[in-house]
């Protein structure tokens, strides 16, 4: 098997570089010719920095390789790919360390972030295990905070797997729970808050989910957490449409604009995305689409394919409101070839489909499509959706019988 030192020298060579400009204010050339020999190992930062100059990931960087470290190194790494989201590396670097040290103590942070890993990896079955486990040990040891974080993570499974209802439940119980937790940071508890409002987002309930971001919004108060804010912002904006109070949306959209700080730029572009949303809702439609157009340009510099694909979906919706049935039949039918079924965005291009065929008058035809977009709503637990296009698919139903009747 190949040494660690002897990969960081063939990847270093194959740049053509040496091994001071790979080392180049990170440490000295002696270290790195150390690290090379075998006769050391590098520290979890240096390894990082290494593999950052040599443009892999630290995963790629120590796959089928030996590398001489200590259990600490293992949790050490795992702990940094964490935090740097990378669950897939994060989750077999934490498994290696548990898998190595013997009659270790129940670790509830490594529970948590273990719990985290086989969601973002899509194991949910073993995160609720993972879960259950870190609230048992929470109960046992009397620890109110674990049990908060447990009960947010287990929520986090059920939205995850598409049970808006459950995730609710438990992320109530985390709320109610939050008066014994001492410690909470703000930005935990805007993120529990705006976590409710999103279920009830998805569950149709937007006066609760208004109310909800409204009081997520309290905590960031006089805060540093830009991202945090104007992503909330937005969050109420779409509910307040949603519930026809136009003028409030549009206000809360101009606050966004005045949120001092910098702001991510893919938070940025989503939040761009959703203003010509409900710029086009409200009959702005050039002015809609002109901002597609540049936050599609945005969403492909910044190699959101799945995010250009939901630019296309709602511009096609946009088109459909202009009456321009050929210009977004045909976008959709070019959604629909390369979409697959579970895609987010599959149902939505559905019942736009069907709603170009209702605008037409040809309700028979639209009523496959409402069908299976409701069926793709429900597998996502959009049931806000779900209500809408049901009232779709009952408006055609009740048309094409009374045409049959007569």
């Amino acid at each position: 098997m190949l040494q660690l030192g002897e990969k960081i020298r063939l990847l270093r060579q194959k740049k053509g570089w040496t091994q001071e400009k790979l080392v180049a204010g990170l440490a000295k050339k002696s270290t790195l010719s150390q690290i090379e020999s075998g006769k050391a190992s590098p520290s979890i930062e240096l390894l990082w920095q290494i593999a950052e100059r040599l443009e892999v990931s630290v995963g790629e960087l120590l796959k089928g390789v030996h590398w001489e470290r200590k259990p600490s190194d293992l949790l050490k790494l795992a702990t940094v790919l964490f935090e740097k989201q990378e669950y897939v590396s994060a989750l077999q670097y934490f498994q290696l360390y548990q898998s190595e040290v013997k009659e270790v103590e129940e670790d509830p942070d490594l529970l948590r972030k273990l719990a985290i890993c086989l969601t973002e990896t899509g194991d949910y079955g073993q995160s609720l295990f993972v879960s259950e486990k870190l609230q048992a040990f929470a109960i046992n040891k009397g620890e109110p905070f674990w049990r908060f974080q447990a009960l947010i993570q287990i929520g986090h499974v059920y939205f995850k797997q598409s049970n808006k209802k459950l995730a609710l439940h438990y992320w109530l119980k985390a709320k109610d729970r939050m008066d014994s937790v001492d410690s909470l940071q703000t930005e935990q508890k805007w993120s529990l808050y705006n976590r409710i409002g999103v279920a009830y987002f998805y569950l149709g309930d937007h006066e609760n989910a208004v109310r909800y971001y409204m009081q997520a919004l309290t905590w960031l108060e006089n805060s540093v957490y830009f991202n945090q804010q104007s992503i909330t912002l937005m969050n109420l904006a779409i509910s307040l449409k949603h519930l026809g109070d136009y003028d409030r949306a549009e206000e809360m959209y101009q606050k966004v604009s005045e949120v001092q700080g910098e702001i991510e730029p893919l938070i940025h572009a989503i939040i761009l995305f959703h203003y010509a949303i409900f710029l086009s809702v409200v009959g702005r439609f050039e002015e809609a689409l002109n901002l597609f157009r540049e936050v599609r340009a945005r969403f492909i510099e910044l190699d959101e394919k799945r995010r250009v694909e939901m630019v296309d979906s709602e511009m096609a919706d946009v088109y459909r409101r202009q009456g321009n049935f050929e210009q977004a039949n045909k976008i959709c039918s070019q959604l629909i070839e390369t979409l697959q079924p579970d895609h987010q965005e599959y149902g939505y291009v559905l019942r736009t489909i069907g709603l170009i065929h209702m605008d037409q008058g040809l309700h028979d035809q639209a009523i496959p499509y409402f069908t299976t977009a409701i069926q793709q709503f429900e597998q996502q637990g959009r049931i806000g959706y779900v209500k809408v296009v049901t009232e779709y698919l009952a408006e055609c139903l009740q048309k094409t019988n009374h045409r049959d009747d007569n």
